[in-house]
């Protein structure tokens, strides 16, 4: 089965985390589970996905995650398969959460890319997901490059043609 977790009208599936978390687990840490739900709840704005965050009016910095989350229904029919999450294009670079629980991530703006979660998928429950997103390049400080040691260079660089950063899911996302 095939299920869109696009919201392509805004109508509140999706939300975009506007402030970097502080204290988000570091790329090499060896438990990199986090707790979203203590984040401050105002800090939460609707968003459209798939798109770019910069033309929907939130300003990113090189190098740093931001996020985004929802809340994923598991249908009862899906007991017994896996449950894969399917992602058409993150730019430039993810980081994936269900429950709190760090999954995996991938690099590599327009190509799709697949995330196992059934140990977190219970049929006919719930479960939340967490898309941390940067867009990574320069040496600009932050989460991807916090002493500004060396420059980075994501292959599928395509902030430089836009003018603008592009990060953010950009293209579909589906269970």
């Amino acid at each position: 089965a095939y299920i869109s977790l696009n919201d392509r009208n805004g109508e509140g599936r999706w939300e975009f985390k506007k402030t970097p978390a502080a204290d988000a687990p570091a790329l090499e840490a060896v438990n990199r589970d986090y707790d979203f739900d203590s984040l401050d709840k105002a800090d939460w704005e609707g968003v459209i996905v798939p798109g770019e965050l910069e033309m929907q009016g939130f300003e990113l910095k090189n190098n740093t995650e931001y996020y985004y989350r929802t809340n994923i229904h598991i249908p009862k029919d899906f007991a017994g398969y896996r449950c894969m999450l399917r992602f058409d294009g993150v730019y430039s670079n993810a980081r994936v959460w269900v429950n709190n629980r760090y999954v995996r991530s991938h690099q590599g703006g327009f190509t799709t890319w697949y995330c196992d979660i059934t140990e977190y998928a219970v049929p006919g429950g719930e479960v939340r997901l967490v898309v941390g997103i940067a867009d990574l390049e320069g040496d600009e400080p932050g989460l991807y490059n916090g002493n500004r040691r060396r420059p980075l260079r994501d292959p599928s660089f395509a902030s430089n043609y836009a003018h603008h950063n592009i990060g953010g899911i950009l293209r579909d996302v589906s269970l």
